[in-house]
């Protein structure tokens, strides 16, 4: 059964696209961002420093590897993935907008103040903040597999999650 599917047209109802928008692999979407608004996979991109010029799908159902990216200024994520974002050397909010939804985790291990920094309502995993040092202006989601504020050293304004984990 499952061979004689139509991923591509599967994926489109899925993400709500036309067939055409649907890259089924990260090399096929990299042969033309621009034409592509769904990936179902992951996106492998820990080589980008910088985000100018870089075109993300609306909807990415695995994991965004943007791990060595410096600055978040042109960086346009998508509306929704279904993993995890990875934005190891980010240590400043400033343009970040997240998406709606994260499947997983969100991991900003080097972002060291919460200002401008919004967080989606929904996050199925953790949320790695290593780094933060204050709280301020910090709005956690009101549910979250896990948090990491293992440098938090002012917790002032600080409002927990009403569920943390399973």
């Amino acid at each position: 059964i499952k061979r004689k599917r139509n991923k591509r047209r599967d994926y489109s109802l899925i993400f709500n696209v036309k067939e055409e928008e649907v890259a089924l692999s990260q090399k096929e979407y990299l042969n033309n961002p621009k034409k592509f608004k769904a990936l179902p996979g992951n996106i492998d991109l820990d080589s980008l420093t910088s985000a100018e010029g870089l075109v993300l799908p609306q909807h990415v159902g695995g994991d965004i590897g943007l791990r060595f990216l410096t600055s978040a200024e042109e960086l346009v994520l998508p509306k929704s993935i279904g993993g995890s974002i990875y934005l190891w050397l980010l240590a400043s909010a400033e343009g970040l907008v997240l998406p709606q939804h994260v499947g997983g985790d969100i991991d900003l291990r080097s972002l060291t103040s919460a200002e401008g920094l919004v967080l989606p309502e929904s996050i199925g995993g953790s949320i790695y903040l290593n780094s933060l040092t204050s709280a301020e202006g910090l709005v956690l989601p009101q549910h979250v597999r896990g948090i990491n504020l293992s440098s938090l050293t002012s917790a002032e304004d600080l409002v927990l999650p009403q569920l943390v984990g399973g």
